[in-house]
Formats: C-alpha cells, structure tokens, sequence
C-alpha cells in the first residue's frame, strides 16, 4: 500500500514552473531529461505496435503489460533516483475538479455530435466487430471490464505519465509553451497507431486531431491547477463518451 502510495504520489509544479514565460534549464538538467523523455515516450508506441500489428495474441499482451509496467514505474523511480526529488502528493482542488469536469461534458458532447454527423458514413460496425474480435471485445462482458480499466485506471495512468512526467521533462527542455505541444504529440503516437489499425484515415486522422487538442487542454488544466485531478476527470469523462459510442458500434 505504501508502495502505492509514493509512485502516485506527484510533485505539483511551483507557481514559477506553472509561468508561460518560464526558460529552459541548462544542462545537466536538460540531458536528464532528454534522456527520460527517449526512454519513455517511444515505449507505448512499440507496445501497440507489437499488440495490434506483430502479434495479437499472448506474446503482444506480454508486450503490452511490461510496457504498461515501465510507463508506471519509470516516471516514479526516474524522479526519485536521478533527479533526487521527493513524491509529494498535490491535492484536488475544487475548481479544478469542476473545470475538469466541465471541459470534459463539452468535449464529451462534440464528440457525440461528430459521432452522429459523420459516423453512419464513415465507420463500418461490422468492420470494426471483425477487427476487435481477435482481442475478446465482442464479448459484452469484456468490453465493460475493458472500459471501466480505461476510463478509470487508463487515463489517470496517461495523466500521470503525460501531463506530469512527460509535460515537466519537456518544460526542462523547450519551455513551458512548447510543452505543451511536445506532451501533446506525445500523447497522439500510440493513439493514432492504435486507431489505424480499427478504422480508415479519415477516422484515424479526425479523432488524432481531437486527441492532441484534448492534449494541449489538459496539459492547461495541470499547469493552471498544479495536479493531475483536473485533466484527468476531464479524461475520464471524455473516455466515457468514447466507449459509449464504442458499444453502440459493436452492439447496437
């Protein structure tokens, strides 16, 4: 439990962290932190690319579980051991709570709207049935387990990573306005790979340009709020839509 506790335990950036006008670091800093950043941000990638495009069976969901593994730890231990910092946790506040919750209705209900515009003419159900079988998740059963871990345990994994770990180490290396775009690429590399392989390009490039910009708003809300509790409500919200949608698709 203690374990736990300090690899979720966050350091809040400080109100200089959080300026817009904020410089980079020197070295040796800015190594340390090209350094994290090469030896995490490829590392979902690869593990959609061995899952999805290698092997889907036992040996691309081994993949996927370490890889899933070292994002976890990496952050935690890199901050610990190389950069000798301590975990400290930054409360929720409550602003930030509503903020989050309120950018993710909104975003939540565009991509509604999107889905019933566009949908019926650009994405196959049964296309999309045949490519998701292989994986279990036309069984209902699996489709909400596998929900409730991406809506719940997924996306506060990806804040972790990507609004606090990967969003600081590029502040270290460009500066807080640049950042945000890096964290926000990032963020879209093992999303679009993932997404190419269920539907076409015009899907696949739509819902890549809605995840950076989704991107680019949490990493606004962490820097305006100081934790990663604002973002990830939003996340989690907007996950809710998009495995809604998901099962509308699969199971009418």
């Amino acid at each position: 439990m203690e374990l736990s506790r300090r690899l979720w335990t966050l350091p809040s950036p400080s109100r200089r962290d959080r300026s817009v006008t904020r410089t980079p670091t020197r070295s040796p800093d800015r190594r340390r932190a090209a350094w994290a950043l090469a030896l995490l941000v490829p590392i979902p990638g690869l593990a959609v690319l061995a899952g999805l495009f290698v092997d889907s069976g036992a040996a691309g969901t081994a993949v996927w579980m370490a890889a899933k593994a070292w994002v976890l730890v990496v952050p935690a231990a890199w901050v610990l051991w190389v950069d000798r910092k301590p975990l400290r946790c930054s409360r929720p506040s409550v602003r930030g709570l509503v903020a989050g919750a309120l950018l993710g209705l909104v975003v939540a209900a565009l991509i509604v709207g999107t889905f019933l515009w566009l949908g019926p003419r650009w994405v196959d159900p049964s296309g999309l049935r045949a490519a998701v079988e292989p994986h279990g998740l036309t069984s209902r059963w699996v489709y909400l387990a596998g929900a409730a871990y991406w809506i719940l345990g997924n996306s506060l994994l990806e804040e972790y990573v990507y609004r606090w770990f990967v969003f600081s180490k590029a502040r270290t290396l460009w500066g807080a306005r640049w950042a945000v775009v890096v964290a926000a690429l990032a963020f879209v590399i093992h999303h679009a790979l993932a997404l190419a392989v269920y539907f076409d390009w015009r899907v696949t490039a739509l819902a890549c340009t809605g995840v950076f910009i989704g991107s680019v708003l949490w990493s606004m809300l962490y820097r305006r709020y100081g934790n990663i509790w604002a973002p990830y409500v939003s996340h989690a919200i907007i996950d809710v839509a998009v495995f809604a949608l998901g099962w509308v698709l699969l199971f009418g």
